[in-house]
């Protein structure tokens, strides 16, 4: 078993690019790094970088053992982390895998209102179904997802956004706030990749309704950015921007909207405090977004209270 030192240098040196700049990020002199390379290499048996005078390549077994030598320091990471928590360290950290927009929306604002006391809370973005892998593999201890977590993870539904329809004030729909489904049919739509834009377009399909795309981008915040140029109406589960007018949308079941889910290993050595977290972002979400179908006029509240909060 290579020292954990060896395979920290080589990870550092395949994300570099070269052993100078590895050296750098390591804080080790350059000869030095190249010494503990070789080191490794003749543990292994094989050589792990190309030396021939050019640009630093990983070789065929160098690129086969990078994602061996990472887990390997993952897990020791983990080792160490549940060390700390048998001794009774307070200092526990825990990752949050989701998408941008919940990071952005509900964990960061989530994290800044709430007292955890010695947990600390860090997110990566993460699309859906790498969220649930990322949390089987250990990278990360929690997953927020807009899908439904496999069977095989603890989970429970956190809350239910509305997915909105944005205009910008010269709009005709801006004196209103509702816009039913077939309404879209007829309007040039902005949308992104994000969970609400895939649960309209959706809906859209399944009742065999045509509708007209007018820009599909990557970035919500860019398809709010459209929409406030003028372009058409965004459809998004985002919190409003550049003072865009939301409208939620209805058909024949209700309101439109997206489910968040926590989930996370039931054989997690933290999880219970993992479970304890999510409890408390489930009942941060019933309080800053209240369920939006009880009544029009409660609807039209918290609607106004979303658009003032994000001017």
């Amino acid at each position: 078993m290579p020292d954990l030192r060896l395979l920290r240098y080589f990870v550092a040196v395949a994300d570099a690019g070269s052993v100078s700049a590895a050296a750098r990020a390591v804080h080790v002199c350059q000869p030095s790094v190249s010494r503990q390379l070789r080191i490794l290499e003749r543990a292994v048996g094989t050589d792990l970088l190309q030396r021939d005078g050019g640009p630093l390549r990983l070789t065929a077994a160098g690129r086969r053992f990078l994602p061996i030598a990472r887990d390997l320091l993952h897990r020791h990471e983990i080792a160490l982390n549940v060390a700390r928590s048998m001794e009774g360290a307070n200092d526990l950290t825990l990752v949050i895998a989701a998408t941008l927009t919940t990071i952005i929306d509900v964990i960061a604002p989530f994290v800044a209102d709430t007292d955890l006391g010695g947990i600390a809370l860090e997110a990566i973005e993460q699309v859906p179904e790498v969220a649930h892998r990322a949390v089987t593999s250990g990278e990360a201890d929690l997953a927020m997802t807009n899908e439904p977590p496999p069977d095989d993870l603890a989970s429970f539904l956190v809350c239910r956004f509305p997915v909105l329809a944005y205009v910008d004030e010269r709009h005709p729909w801006s004196v209103r706030r509702s816009v039913g489904l077939e309404e879209l049919t007829g309007v040039p739509l902005i949308t992104s990749h994000a969970s609400g834009t895939r649960r309209v377009l959706g809906s859209l399909d399944a009742r065999g309704l045509s509708y007209q795309v007018a820009h599909n981008v990557t970035v919500p915040q860019v398809a709010q950015a459209l929409a406030a140029s003028g372009r058409g109406v965004a459809i998004l589960s985002d919190d409003p921007r550049f003072d865009l007018h939301p409208l939620t949308i209805t058909d024949e079941d209700g309101l439109v909207t997206v489910a968040m889910y926590a989930s996370w290993d039931r054989s997690h050595y933290a999880a219970d405090v993992i479970e304890s977290c999510a409890r408390r972002l489930q009942r941060y979400c019933a309080e800053e977004w209240p369920p939006l179908d009880e009544h029009e006029d409660r609807r039209d509240a918290v609607v106004g209270l979303r658009r003032s909060a994000a001017r």
